[in-house]
Order: structure tokens, then sequence, then C-alpha cells
């Protein structure tokens, strides 16, 4: 049987053991590394596959409720709407994937530090206070706080400008909560210029 002394040191040294590892899980956890990957990429493209099971549907239901030459008629105007959206969706898409390709970011939110690695070519370390200001460019709806009819709503892009004249450019395809982001670096409102359009390419 152990005596009271030798559990207290025992209980002492897991104490101490663990009481390590949840600070070394807590610097960890500081850091937010963003990537483009390929669960970001392809979620973007759920509002196209929205359209087009919408779009079948009525198909389905014009030859049904109104006969085949309706059906028809309905299915050229259909394809050619879906068609329009798909082409403009992924014109942006690639846009903003070629914009961010090889580009990746680390965030330390608890000291509002940013690390902008630009391929292997460049790398921009700032705080947050250094920014001098952020353009925002979204869609009206996403402006709006609203839900977009268009499937490339959801996208935005921000141009980070720094007082020491350099910028960056991060994507929504990069870090897909832009709001979130900007909120967690706390950059006040003041300093981020939101710019709504129809079709925001970088």
């Amino acid at each position: 049987m152990l005596r009271p002394q030798t559990m207290e040191h025992g209980i002492g040294i897991m104490f101490n053991i663990k009481m390590q590892y949840c600070v070394f899980l807590l610097k960890y956890h500081m850091i937010t590394n963003y990537v483009i990957t390929k669960k970001f990429r392809f979620r973007n493209f759920s509002p196209l596959l929205t359209i087009l099971i919408l779009l079948i549907g009525a198909y389905f239901y014009s030859t049904y409720k109104y006969g085949g030459e309706s059906g028809i008629f309905f299915l050229i105007f259909f394809l050619v709407f879906f068609l329009i959206q798909a082409f403009m969706h992924l014109l942006l898409h690639l846009n903003y994937y070629y914009a961010n390709k090889f580009d990746s970011l680390e965030c330390d939110f608890e000291n509002k530090t940013i690390i902008y690695h630009h391929g292997n070519d460049n790398t921009i370390e700032c705080k947050s206070d250094e920014i001098k200001i952020v353009k925002h460019f979204m869609s009206y709806p996403a402006r709006n706080k609203k839900a977009g009819l268009l499937t490339w709503d959801s996208y935005s892009y921000c141009d980070i400008e720094l007082r020491d004249e350099r910028h960056f450019i991060i994507t929504s395809l990069l870090v897909p909560d832009l709001e979130a982001f900007l909120s967690n670096m706390n950059i006040d409102r003041y300093r981020i210029k939101k710019i709504a359009g129809f079709y925001s390419l970088v």
C-alpha cells in the first residue's frame, strides 16, 4: 500500500503532465492555417447542383402538366439559363482559384498576427494594427446579408493594404468566412470598405 506522501507525489506529477499537455494544445490551436482544399472548392458548386435538380423537376412537372411540347420549351429555356449560370460561376471560381492557388495563410488570432505566403516567392507578416484598409468585394445580396439568386453570390475577396503600402488578396476559396476572419483579427469596421458588385473578379 502506498504511503500518503508517495500518492501525493504521484498525483502532483500527473497533474503537471496534464497541465503541460493542455498548454501545448492551447498553443497549437492558437494558429489557424488556411489553404485551398478540395472540400472548399467543391462546396461552392452546391448551388449549381441545386439549380440543376430544380430545373429537372420543373421540366418533368411542365411535361406532366402541360404536355410534351410545353416540356420541350421549358427544357430549352432552363437549359440555357443553367448553362449561363454554370459558365459565369466556373469563370469566377477559376479566377479566385488561380488568385490563391499556391498561397497559404497563418493566423494567430490571439496575438492578431497574419503570415501570408504567396507561393515560394513572397511572404508578408503583419499585425492587425498594421492594416491600413481592407477592401471587401462581394455581391449585392451578401452586402445586404440576404440570400442571393445567382449561384456565385457567395463568392467574395479582400484586398488588404498595409500601412507600408504592401498588399495581398484573400479570396473566399482560401478563407471561406471572410467576415468572421476580419472580426477575429479585430479589424474595426472603419478600416473595412465593403464594395458590392454583380460580378467581383479579382
